[in-house]
């Protein structure tokens, strides 16, 4: 992967907006899909994110809000970090700045035209910077559904979770990049955390940011004095 929220830094998210059955502290759960919702109809809601001092990105996952006004400010002095106009594209959206050594707080202003804007993910913190996938991303899903057979020959059926399986190879400085790897596997171990995987490609980023986990321990063939090949697997969270 490209680059990975490392440590996350994320305070307690507030939103001006809360449904009880939906609460802000949603945002910080390791499901996509238990996510927070404004009070039914409001289509506008902004979310308050403290970030700890060190910090340089933040990402959104499982949002229906289809905009986003951004302002990242210092919380000493006020002066401003980022700014910006977000669309979003396949209900995610990774933002990076330059890296910040004192704490900040976002407030992203959310805008759906769904009847009630929502939100499942926000993580901040470091940003973490390895490599681009050196070739292809293969993608395919992990079906969770149940098909049996019954005794009488017929087929039962239940529709169950999909989540997206990626996987990739990457050739990194041993020394570097894969290092910084295998720190992150043992921080995070089989936890989901937000990641880019490439930004090498044309078009918006948004498609390639992922929260999800280590499908597996990554591995590498140490073919060469200074740099591996190294393989990697994700596993997209429910």
């Amino acid at each position: 992967m490209k680059h990975a929220i490392y440590p996350d830094r994320t305070g307690s998210i507030t939103a001006s907006s809360e449904n009880g059955a939906y609460p802000a502290t949603n945002l910080a759960s390791d499901y996509r899909k238990k996510v927070w919702k404004a009070v039914a109809s409001v289509q506008v809601a902004t979310l308050t994110v403290p970030i700890a001092a060190y910090s340089g990105g933040i990402a959104l996952y499982n949002t229906n809000a289809t905009s986003a006004s951004v302002s990242v400010t210092r919380d000493v002095g006020g002066a401003t970090v980022y700014s910006g106009a977000w669309t979003i594209d396949e209900g995610r959206y990774w933002q990076e700045w330059t890296r910040e050594t004192v704490a900040i707080t976002a407030a992203i202003e959310l805008t759906t035209t769904a009847a009630t804007v929502e939100a499942g993910i926000v993580r901040a913190g470091d940003v973490l910077s390895m490599k681009n996938p050196k070739s292809g991303i293969n993608e395919t899903l992990t079906d969770h559904s149940i098909k049996k057979q019954l005794r009488n020959g017929a087929i039962y059926t239940k529709k169950l979770e999909m989540i997206r399986r990626l996987s990739w190879s990457c050739l990194m400085a041993r020394e570097t990049h894969y290092r910084d790897l295998m720190e992150l596997y043992e921080y995070y171990g089989p936890d989901p955390f937000a990641m880019l995987i490439t930004d090498n490609v044309s078009g918006s980023d948004d498609i390639w940011t992922v929260f999800g986990a280590f499908d597996g321990v990554p591995s590498a063939s140490h073919d060469d004095e200074t740099y591996s090949n190294v393989s990697i697997n994700i596993l997209e969270a429910v």
